[in-house]
């Protein structure tokens, strides 16, 4: 989620909720280990909580939600030239979610 939406979310439990304390909380949440950042290019940051396991993130260009994608391209590795190490990557897919209304509506511009 992005921070605007858990403020969102969170006002309806306590209206008089400010974004600031928003972002106190998700850097206090970072600094324990149990929130991280997920950086997609062309979406503001989202935070999630950390997984002990790897996994990659979807993109609805449509909604702006982000998803997490379980699976792992096995080999990915090798993509790399020869003689290079890979110490981690990242891997985001770009399309339409599967709500219903996002198949019939405009992609949302990117934002630069």
């Amino acid at each position: 989620m992005t921070p605007a939406d858990i403020w969102t979310t969170a006002r309806t439990l306590s209206p008089g909720l400010g974004i600031a304390t928003v972002y106190r909380a998700l850097r206090i949440l970072m600094d324990m280990g149990a929130v991280e950042v997920v950086e997609i290019p062309g979406a503001p940051p989202h935070y999630e909580r950390k997984h002990p396991h790897h996994h990659h993130h979807f993109l609805c260009e449509t909604c702006q939600k982000v998803f997490e994608v379980e699976a792992c391209t096995s080999g990915i590795d090798q993509l790399a030239p020869a003689g290079f190490t890979v110490k981690r990557h990242s891997l985001t897919l770009y399309g339409v979610c599967n709500d219903p209304s996002c198949a019939h509506r405009p992609a949302v511009a990117a934002l630069a």
